[in-house]
């Protein structure tokens, strides 16, 4: 009895401590917080998971209360990581990861045979046999297959993680697009207005006999520019609109958001950029690499450890004699390599020891890779910095000197109406290139801040948009004469 008191304690043990390894599994609830805490420690953004449970109705409200009010950058970003598809596809990864966690941590099933044995001759009763066995690689490999999937699935975390980061990056840049679009729409408007008056007032001096022919075709045609311009960028702003749509997953009612059509000045001084390469190489999805290299590291050098035991099985048989009595013993299983070699399972190591190599390979390349954008992302953001602050403090100011001396010129009878209005024409120009310039400088701060993986400090000053120039009046017949009016 003692003996079998003691099997039994063994048994108990075992079965306890595969117990508590089963409570321990963590559930795709808790993966997908460490996925939300890690994206709300570097953008200061919510994720939602509706596969993951959580109040799906309140997170609807919520997204209808950003779409009420005109969309910001900030707000954009917060719908897209709640509500696109593509991100809930993404998702879905975690439960695929926790799944072959939760097998990893499994041994495999016991496996049965019995026999049954009839006298050939002669008295005697039946021969009963009973074997059971468990493999051995199953029982050796368990802590590593669960070191391994543990790997994998941090690895899966990060990498979703950083398709959050990702798409909010996307979506910021998507909103700049959007919104200088809306903006330049607008001062190509006003173009097209200060060219259709142009080319009425031509049309009327013409008529007075005071414009040549050439002349008023130089600027009817102008004109007809200003509207081909206005019809491209109406095109333009419907594009980088539905960009936006797309990148926040909206739908239905949901399209007819609204947005302001006035871009935030560059701020006057930037925040401190410090230790900027640091935090690149700290990027979630380097981080990830660095999980998968881990994993499959730790995978081959399990396989070569584990390879004598590949067919080796172990357990018990139990045998009833035809007098009746019972023996009980231990039992052996091994293959006989007389066909098999091994050859194929030799193979697959060498090509899992490749695969570990290959994401060795692959770690270096991302590093090389992020870095290089973070070069990239600093020089783009310097330039586009230096073009919107020159365009604000020199061309967009000269040009506005050179509309105030226009109009002086004008009233002193010195130059003709329709050339007021092609010298504001020009300003407008000036001012569509000071938005564009603007533009590309919160799309590469949209472009430095997903090279670093992190939200940019806000900036410490804030600085007056610039107001585009006035628009331009609609002109009368001159009473007077001007110099061109012959």
């Amino acid at each position: 009895m003692t003996r079998y008191s003691r099997r039994h304690v063994a048994a108990l043990a075992l079965l306890s401590s595969l117990a508590v390894a089963s409570c321990a599994r963590p559930s795709r609830e808790a993966a997908f917080r460490d996925v939300q805490a890690r994206v709300e420690a570097r953008i200061g953004q919510k994720v939602h998971w509706e596969s993951a449970g959580g109040d799906d109705d309140a997170i609807a409200r919520a997204v209808r209360g950003l779409f009420s009010e005109p969309l910001t950058a900030d707000s954009a970003v917060q719908v897209a990581l709640l509500q696109s598809p593509h991100l809930q596809r993404t998702f879905e990864s975690l439960g695929v990861a926790r799944a072959e966690f939760v097998q990893a941590g499994l041994l495999a099933n016991p496996e049965g045979s019995g026999s049954l044995r009839f006298p050939m001759s002669g008295g005697g009763g039946l021969n009963v046999g009973i074997d059971v066995v468990q493999s051995l690689l199953s029982l050796f490999t368990l802590p590593a297959r669960k070191r391994v999937a543990r790997e994998h699935m941090e690895s899966v975390k990060l990498e979703v993680a950083a398709a959050a980061l990702e798409l909010a990056a996307q979506t910021r840049q998507a909103f700049w697009d959007a919104q200088a679009a809306a903006a330049i729409l607008r001062v190509h408007g006003d173009i097209a207005t200060a060219a259709d008056a142009a080319a009425e007032l031509a049309q009327r001096v013409a008529a007075a006999g005071n414009m040549s022919e050439l002349e008023l075709a130089a600027v009817e045609a102008e004109a007809q520019q200003a509207r081909v311009d206005l019809l491209q960028s109406r095109g333009e702003a419907k594009r980088t609109r539905e960009a936006l749509t797309r990148a926040m997953g909206a739908s239905g009612g949901q399209v007819g958001w609204t947005m302001s059509d006035q871009l935030p000045a560059v701020p006057e001084v930037e925040p401190p950029l410090e230790a900027l390469q640091a935090k690149a190489l700290d990027r979630l999805e380097v981080q990830a690499a660095r999980r998968e290299l881990a994993s499959r590291a730790r995978a081959s050098k399990s396989e070569s450890r584990t390879r004598l035991f590949e067919t080796l099985d172990v357990g018990a048989s139990a045998e009833r004699e035809p007098d009746g009595a019972w023996v009980l013993g231990p039992s052996l299983s091994l293959s006989i390599p007389l066909f098999d070699g091994g050859q194929g399972r030799s193979a697959c190591r060498a090509s899992k020891y490749s695969a570990s190599a290959r994401a060795l390979h692959a770690l270096r390349a991302l590093v090389v890779a992020v870095l290089s954008e973070l070069r990239v992302a600093e020089v783009e953001l310097a330039v586009a910095r230096e073009v919107a602050i020159h365009y604000r403090d020199k061309v967009v100011p000269l040009w506005e000197r050179v509309v105030a001396l226009s109009l002086k010129e004008y009233n002193f009878m010195l130059i003709a109406p329709f050339q007021l209005i092609q010298t504001r024409r020009d300003a407008y120009a000036a001012y569509q290139g000071y938005l564009e310039a603007v533009r590309d400088y919160w799309v590469a701060r949209a472009s430095l801040e997903h090279a670093i993986g992190l939200d940019l400090p806000p900036s410490p000053t804030a600085v007056e948009p610039l107001k585009p120039p006035e628009p331009a009046p609609a002109p009368d017949m001159p009473s007077h004469h001007h110099p061109e009016g012959g």
